[in-house]
């Protein structure tokens, strides 16, 4: 009896502690993401988060776009299979992607942007909070997905003339800057 105590005590203080670094890489995914402002950030950050919370799956990440889903491949990692991927794809496409906790979709605006999926290397399932912390997390990502697209169409306002849809100034001085030619004696023609 003493030793069935005390492994149940064993068992309850490593769930808690799993349980604990879980939410501290939610707390942790959900702070970066605010000011995150680029896609591919945010999915490297995504999946290194989500890696190390969830252990014994493998992290894909897809992004739709107008051809569809496409899977974001971070350094490394070998892509996962078509015929697993077309299941998956057929999954969310459907809808039933609600059934399967290891798809959790990235859903903004009504419309379905893109969906981690974890693949399993471990024999048993993922347990209740593991696949809360994954919807958890995607729900976030899709937030930072919208933030992202706004950022994106408002950066373009930004270098583009209103009128004639061309490169401004503003787009000029950042090119100049990036080629680090600011401040040296050149010669340009800029005609507005």
């Amino acid at each position: 009896v003493c030793v069935v105590a005390f492994a149940r005590k064993r068992l309850e203080d490593i769930l808690n502690q799993k349980q604990k670094h879980m939410v501290e890489g939610l707390r942790n995914f959900q702070d970066k993401a605010a000011s995150i402002l680029s896609r591919k950030e945010l999915f490297t950050t995504l999946h290194d988060t989500l890696d190390s919370a969830i252990p014994g799956c493998e992290v894909r990440i897809f992004e739709k776009d107008e051809k569809g889903y496409h899977e974001v491949v971070q350094s490394g990692h070998i892509p996962l299979g078509e015929e697993e991927k077309t299941r998956v794809c057929k999954l969310v496409e459907t809808g039933e992607a609600k059934e399967d906790p290891t798809i959790a979709p990235f859903v903004y605006d009504s419309r379905i942007c893109g969906f981690v999926y974890m693949e399993r290397l471990r024999e048993n399932k993922l347990n209740y909070r593991e696949a809360d912390c994954i919807h958890q997390m995607a729900n976030i990502a899709a937030g930072s997905l919208k933030n992202i697209d706004a950022y994106e169409k408002v950066y373009q306002v930004s270098i583009h003339d209103e009128l004639t849809g061309l490169y401004n100034r503003t787009y000029c001085g950042i090119c100049l800057r990036q080629e680090g030619v600011l401040g040296k004696e050149r010669g340009f023609l800029y005609m507005d």
